[in-house]
């Protein structure tokens, strides 16, 4: 039989830090998403963000991640004055799922 105690609490850790993780995530997109064009809004995702390392954002094509790459300084600061430990943004082109 397996320690379920010891299992439990290691899985409600790594849990929580995930639901923390997407949080913030949550968090950093509302700050940003009003400065993003409309069009572009729906078109970005938040990365899972990892302490004092840079924060990657998803969009679906180089055009896209062009125009949000243009943007990185004006969301960078809005991310820092709102408290946000953002050192650094990264522009991702994901493909969609299929």
């Amino acid at each position: 039989m397996r320690a379920p105690t010891a299992e439990s609490l290691a899985a409600g850790q790594t849990l929580g830090r995930i639901a923390h993780l997407l949080a913030e995530s949550r968090a950093r997109m509302a700050t940003i998403a009003p400065l993003l064009p409309e069009a572009l809004r729906a078109q970005v995702q938040g990365g899972i963000p990892e302490e004092g390392k840079e924060w990657s954002l998803f969009v679906p094509n180089s055009a896209a991640a062009t125009r949000l790459r243009q943007m990185l300084p004006t969301l960078l600061a809005a991310l820092q004055r709102a408290g946000h430990e953002v050192p650094k943004i990264a522009v991702k082109v994901q493909a969609p799922r299929t």
